[in-house]
């Protein structure tokens, strides 16, 4: 799901009554991350929802991946997830 498409699915949200944010957060990076969350319970008190759609592309094969390549899939796809939901 892209940016537009998240800013749609919000403004959905709040023209039926709701109350939503859309943030764009380089997964990697966990001071953003932080700070995503800190501004969210700032506004809201709370998260009733977490969508993380993480995405990561690496133009290789498996069988191909370097082992540092394989370490970036799981450090941005899985731990991520972790470090997000422990906020």
């Amino acid at each position: 799901m892209n940016l537009i498409e998240v800013e749609k699915t919000v403004n959905e949200i709040k023209n039926n009554g709701g109350v939503g944010k859309a943030y764009e957060v380089d997964v990697t990076d966990r001071k953003q991350e932080g700070e995503a969350v800190e501004d969210v319970l700032e506004e809201f008190s709370k998260i009733d929802i977490l969508v993380n759609n993480t995405v990561i592309t690496m133009d290789s094969i498996l069988i191909k991946m370097t082992e540092e390549q394989w370490d970036r899939v799981i450090d941005v796809i899985l731990k991520e997830c972790l470090t997000v939901v422990r906020y």
